[in-house]
């Protein structure tokens, strides 16, 4: 009925659910989320299709979820980086 939870299943897990849970630590005390460097954030959008793909192949549920989940926090991250950086680009150019 269901697959057996390997080592694998339960590191992918862990990895998600830590890094969603410091970057939204992170955002809450700091209020800095438009610091993030893209490139990073890229690397964690490959890393939840990874995650993704490694899911879709064990046929586990849990793990494409938490991958969706995961890449849906860190692109909405991208979109407002890219926001905040067009915003900040518009009021330079106001003030001069």
């Amino acid at each position: 009925m269901f697959n057996y939870i390997d080592i694998y299943t339960i590191l992918s897990l862990s990895l998600l659910f830590s890094d969603l849970l410091l970057s939204t630590y992170y955002n809450y005390k700091t209020n800095q989320l438009h610091k993030y460097p893209i490139p990073l954030i890229i690397l964690k959008i490959n890393l939840s299709f990874l995650f993704l793909i490694y899911s879709i192949h064990k046929k586990q549920l849990i793990i494409g979820l938490s991958a969706i989940l995961y890449f849906l926090k860190t692109f909405f991250t991208l979109l407002y980086k890219v926001n905040y950086t067009i915003n900040s680009k518009q009021i330079l150019t106001y003030q001069l």
